[in-house]
């Protein structure tokens, strides 16, 4: 939560999202309260619980990197993303449909996980 706003950050109050290593020390992403850069701030608003806030960086990040940095994804390529029915897999379809893949083909453990 906000506590004191920077003049173009979030208001005091604010719930966000801090991305630990984006302007702020990893040693410092456990703390009380951390000092930020408005950029790295996403206001959560009522959408994700503390519990999801928590997890989205870890499934989302991890995604987002697997399919930026070491798939070097472009827009109009096809990507295969395995364990739909995972977290990491779940959010890599849908960071993938928004760079712009052009097929996303996915694997699942059961044909359960798969339709989710």
């Amino acid at each position: 939560m906000v506590v004191e706003a920077a003049e173009t950050g979030p208001p005091p109050g604010t719930r966000v999202l801090i991305f630990g290593g984006y302007g702020v020390s990893m040693n410092g992403t456990w703390a009380d309260r951390v000092l930020a850069r408005p950029d790295d701030l996403f206001p959560l608003g009522n959408v994700l619980s503390d519990a999801e806030a928590g997890g989205f960086p870890l499934v989302g990040f991890t995604a987002y990197f697997a399919l930026t940095l070491a798939g070097r994804l472009q827009p109009g390529q096809s990507v295969l993303v395995p364990a739909v029915g995972g977290g990491v897999g779940n959010a890599g379809v849908q960071i993938a449909r928004a760079l712009g893949a052009a097929k996303v083909i996915t694997t699942a453990g059961s044909s359960e996980k798969a339709v989710q």
